[in-house]
């Protein structure tokens, strides 16, 4: 163990290595003591020292200061005390750092490190800080560096950064010691803002319209001093505006599909039945657009399963037209002037669709002339309903309470069903009651919601 402090204060075992080994000795120039002793697993032995005056090698030249750098080269700081790292050489016995190129009232500081501390004047702006060294043989160059001072504060807060297609109000809080101002960044979000400006704590409120297409984004940006933040704000999509698809019964031929537009509708007149040489058919939408919707007029599609137990092969269709119906309903009455009731007492009547996923609404109307009509008990025991395979999806009885289907020119009915996946679904209706007097239909309005 070796020490210039004869307590050994500080100083800690090494293991042996040899018997000559280096020590650093403290610095400044006199005399300097060093004491040692040894030992093993036996003890210690006893100490012992010796002496030898230190000279430091004369000062030949001034020192060098290549660079100073603020902060670890920082851009910005908010305090007011900053550190300073010199890149010096040579042998500096003293300091001097300013805000002034001339150093105009600083002092010369005793060198006691490369890092130091230094105190900025107060006011934001840029600083630069000037250095020099010097030793008794003379001063280095003057060196410099920059650094923006910023003690301003600025928080932001959205009460939410997203919002609906319908837009509405967000409001962003702010939360500042200085002025600020609040802009437009990029993006495609329709929107005021206000206020624009302000000082001190605040509230931007962001006043955004409705978005009818595709999601949206928008950046909105606050600064105040040398600090900027940016809000991000999205807008969803609009929904998907719903599709309307209108069919209706009348004395079209078989197999066929054919359009009219009536009321501002495009709408499919078909003969509702099936048979093993008919095909599917594509239906238009109330524009007059083919979608990716059919009505099934093949046999295959109507085999018997636990629901439909008697139809199997075909729809079963008896179809009367109504000479009475008058054009002051939904559509002229020429258009879904033919009525498909149940033929047979003991079965459903149905149509297959096959249709995309999606959530839809179905209006139902039933229309006979005044030699067809029904009481409110046999009313009561006739059904419309949706099933896909023998899965029900939506029933409902016939009309509300006292519903005559006499000469009727409105929708009687609307049921809402949802489809998980692109599906066979059969609109049906049927008594309950094996009765003489069954429900008919005329007019189809099919709607997909989402």
């Amino acid at each position: 163990m070796l020490s210039e402090s004869s307590s050994f204060t500080g100083a800690s075992w090494i293991a042996w290595s040899g018997s000559t080994v280096q020590f650093g000795l403290s610095s400044g120039d006199g005399l300097k003591t060093v004491y040692a002793k040894l030992k093993n697993s036996t003890g210690e032995s006893l100490s012992v020292n010796s002496a030898i005056t230190y000279e430091a090698p004369p000062v030949t030249s001034a020192p060098s200061l290549s660079s100073i750098g603020i902060n670890s080269g920082d851009n910005t700081t908010s305090l007011l005390e900053v550190s300073i790292l010199m890149s010096a050489s040579g042998t500096p016995t003293h300091y001097m750092l300013s805000e002034s190129s001339s150093f105009t009232g600083a002092s010369w500081i005793a060198w006691s490190g490369s890092t130091v501390q230094f105190g900025l004047s107060s006011g934001d702006g840029l600083k630069t800080v000037y250095a020099k060294l010097k030793n008794e043989i003379g001063e280095s160059a003057t060196v410099a560096d920059s650094i923006t001072l910023d003690t301003t504060t600025l928080t932001v807060q959205a009460s939410s950064n997203s919002i609906s297609a319908i837009g509405g109000a967000i409001t962003i809080a702010v939360t500042s010691n200085a002025n600020w101002s609040a802009t437009k960044g990029t993006g495609d979000i329709d929107y005021t803002l206000e206020p624009s400006s302000g000082f001190g704590n605040g509230t931007i409120i962001l006043n955004i319209s409705e978005n009818e297409g595709a999601l949206k984004n928008a950046n909105i940006i606050i600064s105040a001093g040398y600090i900027t933040r940016t809000i991000p704000i999205t807008q969803l999509a609009a929904a998907a505006p719903s599709v309307k698809s209108v069919i209706a019964f009348n004395n079209a031929t078989a197999n066929t599909i054919t359009t009219v537009v009536d009321n501002g509708d495009t709408i499919n007149q078909v003969y509702p039945a099936s048979h093993s040489s008919y095909t599917d058919k594509q239906l238009k939408d109330s524009n007059g657009n083919l979608i990716n919707w059919y009505v099934n007029l093949n046999n295959n599609k109507y085999a018997i399963n636990d629901i439909f137990t008697i139809e199997g092969t075909n729809v079963r269709i008896n179809a009367t037209a109504n000479p009475t119906l008058d054009d002051t309903g939904i559509y002229a009455a020429a258009v879904y002037n033919v009525c498909s009731v149940v033929s047979n007492s003991a079965a459903k009547t149905r149509l297959s669709f096959t249709l995309p996923q999606g959530s839809y609404q179905i209006k139902l109307l039933w229309s006979t002339s005044s030699s067809l009509s029904i009481t409110e008990t046999t009313r009561q025991q006739c059904m419309y309903g949706l099933f896909s395979g023998t899965t029900e999806l939506a029933s409902a009885v016939v009309g509300d309470v006292n519903f005559s289907p006499v000469n009727n020119n409105q929708y009687n009915n609307t049921l809402l069903f949802t489809l998980s996946a692109t599906s066979t679904v059969d609109l049906a209706w049927w008594s309950t009651a094996n009765l003489y007097w069954r429900p008919g239909l005329n007019l189809i309005e099919l709607t997909k919601l989402s």
